[in-house]
């Protein structure tokens, strides 16, 4: 399965494509800012990885991320429920003075201030939720 906006495969926050047992990270999943997350992908990729090879990574609940009408993409997009993650988050449009809010059932602010699209916005999302879709957006305040 592959994302229409980043042209690389969908992931969920272990980084294994819906293939079981193929992960994907780094440039080969989406364009990267910083060689930081893309060392920060790879080292959590690998992780995974090494946990599914042992079989200590069994079948997980996931929950969809989407990206609202102001983000360009969202890697990954599938949480695994449970698990605090990561998310990498690129805008469409600059904002002076924005925020990136994500929406299940009730909106959470995550970042604030300057914001351009040719950097990546690095968004914590809590694993405990109780909903199965969140949308991730962007807008000026």
């Amino acid at each position: 399965q592959t994302d229409r906006s980043t042209k690389g495969p969908v992931v969920n926050s272990h980084y294994m494509t819906a293939a079981p047992g193929v992960f994907a990270c780094g440039n080969a999943l989406h364009v990267n800012d910083l060689v930081d997350n893309v060392s920060a992908e790879g080292e959590r990729a690998g992780r995974y990885a090494a946990l599914y090879a042992l079989g200590l990574n069994g079948k997980t609940e996931l929950i969809r991320l989407y990206p609202g009408e102001n983000i360009a993409s969202v890697v990954p997009q599938l949480l695994v429920r449970g698990e605090d993650s990561e998310v990498f988050v690129r805008l469409k449009k600059s904002f002076s003075d924005g925020r990136v809010s994500v929406t299940g059932d009730e909106t959470v602010v995550k970042k604030r201030g300057a914001m351009a699209p040719n950097e990546t916005v690095v968004v914590r999302i809590d694993g405990d939720l109780a909903v199965k879709n969140l949308t991730v957006d962007a807008e000026g305040v």
